[in-house]
């Protein structure tokens, strides 16, 4: 019982170490999803004329902590991606004077 117990709390702990995003907001059909649109970390930074420091940093899970609005970003194990259509409504909802994180 309590072995059943710790892992169903570790298995609870991996499932909120990351948070995740709805890609647009009407679910997308196989096939037509733009895979030009899915972004490196290093991509993304060149993109919004940034470094990659500043992708990184507004990605880690405390930048929710700093900003209630922190960069989308997928995760897919080690590593980490971004789907453009999303990054931009993130850069239009910082318009409008919002401080940089």
């Amino acid at each position: 019982m309590q072995i059943a117990n710790m892992n169903q709390r570790a298995a609870s702990r991996r499932h909120q170490r990351f948070a995740t995003f709805t890609i647009v907001e009407a679910p997308i059909q196989p096939g037509t999803l733009d895979y030009a649109q899915i972004l490196t970390p290093t991509q993304l930074a060149e993109r919004l004329q940034v470094g990659v420091s500043f992708i990184y940093e507004n990605t880690r899970k405390r930048a929710g902590v700093r900003s209630p609005d922190p960069l989308p970003s997928i995760r897919m194990g080690k590593y980490l991606r971004f789907y453009w259509p999303e990054v931009e409504k993130w850069l239009a909802r910082r318009q409008g004077g919002q401080k940089n994180a």
